[in-house]
């Protein structure tokens, strides 16, 4: 978030620990108070941004001005609210990762790097 401009990330940033819809509408309400103009809600899967949308229409937030993130491209989360989301293609990072921990037993990685950057889809 610093990168693109973002004015202090670290207060808008929310760790989840398992916490239930009353806590994430407490987030949310401390967050309205903080921030004013809220206009996105962005989480580490579409679960997680599922819950956050529920919590702030709950809250009776107008959420045709905010725009919704998340990770993992999950069907159902898609079908019932509007989502940007990512497409991991679960597949082929766990073929491209067992294909690099082969490589790495067989002792074949020397110059390699051990981090790989995977295409992703960002579905809209």
């Amino acid at each position: 978030m610093r990168e693109l401009g973002v004015a202090e990330p670290e207060k808008r940033t929310y760790l989840d620990l398992g916490g239930n819809p009353h806590s994430k509408r407490e987030m949310l309400k401390q967050q309205k108070k903080k921030f004013s103009r809220i206009n996105a809600i962005i989480s580490t899967n579409d679960f997680l941004t599922q819950e956050f949308y529920k919590a702030a229409q709950e809250l009776k937030w107008d959420l045709g001005s905010m725009a919704f993130a998340g990770f993992g491209n999950i069907r159902e989360v898609r079908c019932s609210m509007p989502i940007i989301t990512v497409d991991e293609h679960d597949f082929d990072v766990g073929r491209t990762a067992f294909e690099k921990l082969h490589r790495i037993i067989q002792g074949e990685t020397r110059n390699e790097p051990r981090e790989e950057i995977l295409p992703v889809e960002l579905i809209v």
